[in-house]
């Protein structure tokens, strides 16, 4: 049995009120970088430390109010199957890109999204609706809500207007770019290696680069908050075979990521199709 419809939030005033969160948020990651951090690894390999484990908790305490009684799914949290039937989750990562805070590297970000359910029966689906990123070692802040644009502390932002893979800018993953998969592209586009999926794909919203690809699988809670940001923004972003990203799966996992400015969309996905061929020999 599904949970009952709830009543249609003011998008603007969560996003006004997630602004503030994100703010408090930062501050949560300067604090507990002041204290070791607690390194270790998890099952999957990924590192977790000290500060991704107390941005979390923050964050489950300080959105609750903001929709009370939407449900949770959080990289550095149990999932729980309840989430299926519910209207709205927040969808959270609460440090993308841990190895690039363990290095040093201003390339680490804070990523919420609320997902919300639309459509009923066989045809319900789950899509973002508002949603921020912030990196706490610049102070950027973007912020999206449906039918709202994006911005970057105070100031709209729209993604680029090039139409040539050739003249692209392009953003791409530090661990694809040292295993060699991109290779076969170099001189024929202008790539630069970054860590956090949600800050690069917060970059292509700004205009800063053109497009961002990843051939290796990612996460809900990776791509919930910068793809709102990067459609408000007027871009598009997919799976890495073209397809549209829907949320709150019972196995919360996307096969590649494609974000782009649009208009070389279609060429930017032709460009990961080539070079994961490439890659596999």
């Amino acid at each position: 049995m599904s949970a009952p419809r709830r009543e249609p939030l003011d998008l603007a005033d969560v996003a006004r009120r997630l602004d503030g969160v994100l703010i408090d948020a930062i501050a949560v990651v300067h604090d507990a970088l002041k204290r070791p951090l607690d390194r270790r690894d998890k099952a999957d390999a990924q590192p977790v430390t000290a500060v991704d484990l107390a941005v979390d908790a923050f964050l489950r305490e300080a959105l609750e109010p903001l929709d009370p009684g939407a449900a949770w799914l959080s990289e550095e949290s149990v999932d729980e199957d309840t989430r299926l039937t519910c209207e709205r989750v927040w969808v959270v990562d609460p440090i993308d890109g841990t190895r690039s805070l363990l290095r040093g590297d201003p390339e680490y970000c804070v990523s919420v999204a609320l997902v919300v359910a639309e459509g009923r029966g066989a045809d319900r689906v789950w899509l973002p609706a508002a949603g921020g990123v912030a990196n706490p070692s610049t102070g950027e802040r973007y912020l999206a809500w449906r039918g709202g644009g994006a911005w970057e502390r105070g100031r709209r932002i729209h993604v680029s207007t090039t139409r040539s893979v050739e003249q692209a800018r392009v953003l791409v993953s530090r661990s694809e770019a040292r295993s060699g998969r991109w290779r076969r592209f170099d001189g024929r586009m202008r790539m630069t290696s970054m860590g956090s999926l949600a800050y690069k794909l917060a970059k292509v919203a700004g205009g800063e680069f053109d497009a961002h690809g990843t051939m290796g699988g990612r996460n809900e809670w990776d791509v919930a908050a910068g793809h709102l940001i990067v459609h408000e923004a007027g871009g598009q972003v997919t799976d890495r075979a073209g397809r549209a990203l829907l949320y709150n799966r019972p196995t919360p996992l996307f096969g590649g990521i494609v974000g782009s400015n649009g208009a070389l969309h279609a060429a930017f996905v032709e460009v990961l199709r080539e070079a994961e061929e490439n890659s596999r020999g």
